[in-house]
């Protein structure tokens, strides 16, 4: 499966073989952005929304198979910022706020981190995927 980013929180899902696509839009709404019983083809990890950000964002992932989820947000130095351990999570998308992680910028400690990039990291089943994100000042 290819997931392409639009602008505005937009994501375009691609399964090779198929003709079919479909779009999930992310907005500020509180809408229901799950899809009943999708369960995406590979394990994805998308941007985080919005991107920059000050002072919260949701990073949006889709679990191909059931699994221990953890999520890490490091900074350029190689420290670790923050951990989210979510526990075991059944296959299916995480799009919404409700569902993604939710990070108030803040580290371990509950301080606010300070502008620039970090590392997120989503770790399932022994496989990593990680992508970049920008805290705005």
């Amino acid at each position: 499966m290819r997931v392409e980013m639009g602008s505005r929180g937009e994501y375009r899902f691609r399964a090779e073989g198929s003709v079919s696509l479909f779009r999930v839009r992310l907005t500020g709404r509180d809408l229901p952005m799950e899809i009943e019983g999708f369960v995406p083809g590979e394990t994805v990890l998308l941007q985080n929304y919005p991107n920059p950000f000050n002072p919260e964002t949701w990073i949006p992932f889709g679990l191909s198979e059931d699994g221990r989820v953890v999520l890490e947000i490091w900074d350029l130095g190689g420290r670790l910022v923050r951990r989210f351990d979510l526990g075991k999570l059944r296959a299916g998308l995480y799009l919404s706020r409700e569902r993604a992680v939710r990070w108030d910028g803040r580290n371990e400690l509950g301080e606010r981190v300070s502008s620039g990039v970090y590392i997120y990291v989503l770790k399932v089943n022994g496989k990593a995927f990680q992508r970049k994100m920008v805290v705005a000042e």
